[in-house]
């Protein structure tokens, strides 16, 4: 037994704290408990919700996938036609080119047999009449060959440049057959 008053505060003060870390552990177990049943069950509805979440985003995945499975279809069938319209513009300006060559070389074939009556012509006249014809067969044969030459650019032509090509070699064309006309 204690002796003092003091010794016997000190023994109560003792033992009233640890009784109170007794009753302090006793109740945060009950208080821990609480706790750990709230963030299980809060952990569950956690869960649930994000299985929940994910369940409704599947569908949006799949419609999402869905829509860029048409877009891409979408796509190569606009490329496709794109490729066909293109080929058929590129069919149809080769056969207008090819078209146009062989108009320019049935016109060359037809006025190269005018400059030969004419050559023949010129053989047969004497004086200022042959002299006339000799300087515009020269000059018929100089634009001849220049536009020969020309031609050869119908080969190089471009649908961009087609227009331009063609109105040059029609010009040079008319020219020339107001000459030997």
């Amino acid at each position: 037994m204690p002796d003092t008053a003091h010794e016997l505060q000190t023994n109560c003060t003792t033992l009233i704290s640890s009784q109170l870390e007794k009753v302090m552990i006793c109740s945060s177990i009950p208080t821990f408990t609480v706790l750990l049943a709230l963030l299980t069950t809060t952990c569950e509805k956690s869960s649930v919700l994000q299985g929940r979440s994910i369940s409704a985003q599947n569908p949006a995945n799949d419609r999402s996938a869905g829509v860029d499975n048409d877009s891409e279809l979408n796509r190569e069938n606009a490329v496709f036609v794109a490729n066909q319209k293109l080929a058929e513009a590129q069919a149809d300006f080769m056969n207008t080119r090819e078209a146009y060559r062989h108009k320019i070389f049935a016109g060359l074939v037809n006025l190269n047999g005018k400059v030969l009556s004419l050559e023949r012509k010129v053989r047969h006249l004497s004086g200022k009449g042959k002299n006339e014809l000799e300087s515009n067969l020269t000059q018929i044969r100089v634009d001849r060959d220049a536009f020969m030459h020309d031609c050869k650019s119908v080969d190089a032509a471009t649908s961009t440049n087609w227009v331009a090509t063609t109105v040059r070699l029609d010009k040079e064309w008319a020219e020339l057959t107001n000459l030997v006309d």
